[in-house]
């Protein structure tokens, strides 16, 4: 039994207590109002910070709270495939939407021996981390080779990005390397991260990449929306475009080597057949002549895959630039159907045989109908695509 002495005395101190607690609540809220009365600007610039971290962070998955819209993600777009198979026709479809900040095969001078046998060591370096930073809009963290004599890498960014183009990047005569100290105008870094930062979506095109099993561990730790778009086409039609080129490109050792791409046609078309979990709802396969063929359908089935609207300005360029008969090897102003199969014309029998024979197997799986005879090859209303299986 409690003395009369002690319960008075621990009712006291409760209502102490209730008493301390009051006040303070009292005072904290308007004290609050004060603290951020004095400071707005830093206060929302945390906030925005913080949110923007949440999006873009690579290295800590946190969770989602009220702040962050799921459906803002930023979107980033991979176009994979190989040399001479339509990706540069393709790319202009986000090279003429400007909500994308678009880079032209920025693997190109960062991977010049990477040709699928390397360690996991230089898979890292010249193509996981490169393509982290640059879906990040991260340019300060790129390899010094990105970074070349001539400038950036970049000067074939200057022709084939519209909104590079546009900055005085490609105006500047003299060389530009990290180490360079630039003004704030010229400063490459610092231009290339805003304009990417300014944009919704980045888009990139990339045909060093021989493996698409590569990005696995960007699509499984970057928080980002990531997409792939896996370009495939006819390697009759990719030959044929390579020999006019293989002479002025000594570099490249498998320029002509048809055993070899197709076999990294076939290794990556099994994602297509059994598409693993990372990457479903993420990729895309599609063959470049139903795009050339039908260039406005396709373009719409591709922004419907990317859950994003097709702007008039990529459908001015498709109807203005598909349909001409003017334009050499590298215009993006040719009549698409007709460059798509003019390998019908310009190959002889015996080496669309020889394709045929070493690419069989990624052919039929393509729906690509092979030819027997010259009459075969030359009768255009013998079709040699079949529609593409599901």
């Amino acid at each position: 039994m409690m003395f009369p002495w002690k319960l008075k005395k621990k009712r006291m101190l409760f209502m102490v207590l209730l008493l301390i607690a009051g006040t303070f609540c009292f005072l904290n809220s308007p004290l609050d109002k004060a603290i951020i009365a004095k400071r707005p600007h830093k206060v929302i610039e945390h906030i925005r910070n913080h949110e923007w971290t949440l999006i873009t962070s690579n290295k800590t998955r946190h969770k989602t709270n009220s702040t962050v819209n799921l459906k803002a993600k930023p979107l980033r777009v991979i176009i994979v495939t190989q040399m001479r198979s339509g990706s540069s026709f393709t790319g202009e479809l986000f090279n003429h939407n400007d909500d994308f900040f678009y880079l032209f095969e920025p693997l190109s001078d960062l991977a010049p021996k990477f040709l699928g046998n390397g360690t996991t060591e230089n898979i890292h370096t010249y193509i996981e981390r490169p393509l982290v930073d640059l879906i990040q809009c991260n340019f300060k963290d790129l390899p010094g080779m990105w970074w070349n004599i001539n400038g950036f890498t970049a000067l074939h960014q200057c022709a084939y990005s519209r909104q590079i183009q546009a900055t005085p990047l490609c105006n500047l005569s003299k060389p530009i390397k990290n180490s360079v100290s630039l003004s704030k105008k010229e400063n490459p870094i610092h231009i290339l991260e805003n304009l990417c930062y300014g944009k919704k979506h980045v888009a990139l095109k990339v045909i060093k990449l021989e493996n698409i099993n590569y990005l696995e561990n960007i699509f499984k730790n970057v928080s980002m929306d990531v997409k792939i778009i896996h370009l495939v086409r006819d390697p009759r039609g990719t030959f044929n475009s390579r020999n006019k080129l293989c002479d002025i490109l000594p570099h490249e050792k498998y320029c002509r080597n048809v055993s070899y791409c197709c076999a990294r046609l076939e290794r990556n078309t099994n994602i297509w057949l059994d598409t693993p979990m990372w990457l479903q709802n993420k990729y895309m396969l599609i063959r470049y002549e139903d795009l050339a063929m039908e260039p406005l359908l396709y373009a719409e089935k591709i922004y419907n895959f990317l859950n994003i609207q097709l702007p008039n300005s990529v459908r001015d360029w498709i109807n203005g630039h598909t349909q001409s008969n003017y334009g050499d090897e590298w215009s993006h102003t040719r009549n698409s159907s007709q460059v798509a199969t003019r390998w019908r014309n310009e190959l002889s029998l015996s080496s669309v045989l020889d394709i045929q024979s070493r690419c069989q197997l990624v052919m039929n799986r393509l729906g690509y109908k092979t030819v027997t005879t010259e009459e075969m090859l030359r009768n255009w209303n013998y079709s040699v695509l079949e529609p593409l299986k599901s």
